[in-house]
């Protein structure tokens, strides 16, 4: 079952191929509805390291941090509509042994994107902003 309209759409848009690239007029509902859903994000090195990587000193979200700011210097994002990998969820992982915590890394990460986020395309902007409302 798909949870959000975004991804419904892109499902119908992929068909049978399985792959879906987003129009400008979905980057904001994408962005918004897949908000931290980077489980298997696949970036050619030369784009992973133009954007700056992984941002260094942030201990959670800050997959959602090279996401945001992917699909910000990115003219086209594609989706593949697939199911690529299992999440698994540990008793002991940074967001679940000590949420208060993994609360505040959270807004840290979140703040520092926020920051940059002035530069970023509308669409972009707002779904970001949006999700971590």
């Amino acid at each position: 079952m798909v949870a959000h309209e975004s991804g419904r759409r892109l499902l119908t848009q992929a068909g049978k191929s399985g792959f879906a690239l987003l129009a400008d007029e979905d980057l904001e509902s994408f962005v918004h509805d897949h908000f931290g859903d980077t489980h298997t994000l696949s970036v050619p090195r030369q784009r992973f390291l133009a954007v700056g990587g992984y941002p260094p000193g942030f201990k959670v979200c800050e997959d959602v941090h090279l996401l945001i700011r992917l699909c910000a210097v990115s003219r086209r994002v594609g989706v593949v509509c697939t199911p690529l990998e299992v999440y698994c969820v540990y008793e002991y992982s940074a967001t679940r042994s000590d949420r208060l915590r993994a609360q505040r890394y959270n807004l840290e990460t979140l703040l520092d994107l926020d920051s940059q986020s002035g530069a970023f395309p509308a669409p972009v902007r707002r779904g970001g902003a949006a999700a971590a409302a």
